[in-house]
């Protein structure tokens, strides 16, 4: 039956302010008045409304129904969908007990849900998914299950910076490390042990990040030890090896270079010269051993300044000068060996003889043949 809706309106078209039934035919006409009040009957027309079918039947859960060892921050996700094309809604039911799960999110627009905090280690949880369209058409889904994973302790802490018996380290660095846990999103705490002694002494407790800065410089040429302990929020622990490090390098002074006579005369004065050079820039002094039983230290000399001692041998023998250097920090290098002979005077003077005769014989070639040499 056809009945008049709308009157004495002058637009063509007319919004329906009610919502039409599904999967039903309607007929509707348009009658057409002019200004003397003649009317013009309009055709019949007709049209059927589609159907609509509820919600597809929520499904492809993750976790996997029945499935074991999930982290604790997981998300839950599912198919959903409508074959009609309507918007969907989702009620989410989710609980640990022997019961259905309980309503927990209601019209709920994705199909992902994130937790707002981590679940229990070890807990069976049942959940379920209920579809609604824009029609209030419902399809509920099944109950499906998952099990978390156990907990296990934190990683041993790894990967120390600085490395593990670094030398020459700045005295501004921080130290870091490589810590984390098994079980994704269990937070992790460190507690940080640091200092000279051995084993060092807590200086931080239940710190998140993974790296500690030492108040201040450290002190320079000093072997620093350190060591972390994680936690996470159930208590497992997991402690780390002890490292260490040394700040700068300190370097020994370099072996000695000497200069100076190698043949003498007892009893003459001679003067020799050495130098070295520190690999920290420090002062430098001289342990001279004369080789005659007499020894001493020289004054303190700039790293790589040329330094010098005069002796006397009393007695005609062959003698070892014995001469390394000390830095102000009490670091001692290697010794440098350098031989001197006092022979007898007729010794030296054929040993002047000899030098004398080589440099001539080097200078006048033809003298060799006169000499027969």
């Amino acid at each position: 039956m056809k009945e008049q809706i709308y009157s004495n309106i002058s637009a063509t078209k007319y919004n329906n302010i009610t919502l039409l039934e599904f999967d039903k035919t309607y007929y509707w006409k348009v009658d057409t008045w002019n200004a003397q009040g003649v009317k013009t009957p309009g055709e019949t027309w007709i049209f059927t409304t589609r159907g609509n079918n509820p919600p597809n039947e929520p499904n492809t859960p993750n976790p996997e129904n029945g499935s074991l060892d999930i982290a604790i921050n997981t998300t839950l996700n599912w198919i959903g969908g409508d074959p009609n094309f309507d918007p969907v809604t989702y009620d989410i039911y989710f609980g640990d007990g022997i019961e259905d799960p309980p309503l927990i999110v209601e019209d709920h627009n994705s199909t992902t849900y994130e937790f707002t905090g981590n679940l229990e280690f070890l807990t069976r949880y049942k959940w379920k998914i209920v579809a609604r369209d824009l029609y209030g058409y419902e399809t509920e889904g099944p109950i499906w299950t998952f099990k978390t994973q156990p907990n296990w302790p934190p990683n041993i802490p790894t990967n120390p910076y600085p490395a593990d018996e670094q030398t020459n380290v700045n005295i501004e660095t921080n130290i870091t490390w490589t810590g984390g846990d098994p079980n994704p999103g269990d937070p992790v705490y460190y507690d940080v042990y640091f200092g000279v002694t051995n084993p060092p002494t807590k200086k931080t407790s239940n710190q998140t990040g993974d790296s500690y800065n030492p108040e201040g410089d450290l002190l320079i040429y000093k072997e620093y030890f350190w060591y972390i302990v994680s936690w996470d929020e159930s208590g497992e622990t997991a402690v780390g090896p002890i490292w260490s490090f040394k700040t700068g390098e300190h370097l020994p002074p370099t072996k000695p270079i000497i200069d100076g006579p190698t043949l003498g005369t007892a009893g003459k004065k001679y003067e020799y010269t050495f130098v070295s050079t520190d690999g920290n820039d420090d002062n430098i002094r001289y342990h001279i051993n004369w080789g005659d039983g007499n020894s001493e230290i020289t004054d303190w000399y700039e790293s790589g300044k040329v330094a010098s001692a005069n002796h006397t041998w009393k007695e005609e023998d062959t003698y070892t000068i014995k001469i390394k250097g000390e830095d102000s920090s009490y670091r001692v290098g290697e010794t440098t060996n350098y031989i001197v002979k006092m022979p007898r005077d007729k010794a030296i003077n054929n040993f002047i003889f000899y030098k004398l005769l080589e440099k001539l014989l080097y200078r006048f070639p033809f003298m060799r043949q006169i000499l027969g040499l």
